[in-house]
């Protein structure tokens, strides 16, 4: 899946960057509106950075249990990066919480207009076995895309495989 990105930046003739936060567009004056509007409409020089994004990442990683700590390094998204897991205790044994903290693309390469580190933070939380829900902040330090995220999930482990993929007919014909 690819997606492109459009970023446009205004100059002036004396090659001053045109600033859109700092535009007076006024509430009640239309001509303020139209000023604002006309002078990056018809500014003279337009500059587009147009980035091609692929959405296809890897991710590779090692990582070392100690107790409820787990350290993981490798590669995040198809950059190199580093994550801390602690594993939080609850009261229950029904419930398992698992909060992370990862850093990876520390140079900004895969962002536009961005040249600090992706750091996520994200939270599991286990209700059984195999069913969580997840939700954090992505890219908690990035100018233009922090954002908060929530979802859920389904996890497997070999063993649970191991009894569905036996119990299904592959391979068998019957007549």
């Amino acid at each position: 899946m690819d997606r492109d990105e459009d970023h446009m930046e205004w100059f002036d003739s004396s090659f001053n960057k045109i600033n859109i936060n700092d535009l007076d567009y006024g509430t009640d004056d239309f001509g303020k509106a139209m000023k604002a509007h006309d002078l990056l409409e018809f500014a003279p020089i337009k500059d587009r950075v147009r980035k091609k994004k692929n959405y296809m990442s890897f991710g590779f990683q090692f990582g070392k249990r100690f107790d409820r700590l787990a350290l993981r390094v490798g590669m995040f998204e198809n950059s190199f990066g580093m994550a801390c897991d602690y594993y939080l205790p609850l009261r229950t044994d029904k419930i398992h919480w698992i909060t992370t903290l990862e850093a990876f693309d520390f140079k900004g390469l895969n962002r536009i207009n961005e040249n600090r580190p992706h750091i996520r933070w994200l939270n599991k939380v286990f209700f059984m076995k195999n069913l969580y829900t997840a939700f954090g902040v992505g890219d908690m330090i990035g100018k233009h895309t922090a954002a908060p995220f929530f979802g859920g999930g389904i996890r497997f482990g070999d063993d649970d495989i191991k009894y569905v993929l036996s119990s299904l007919p592959i391979g068998k014909i019957s007549k």
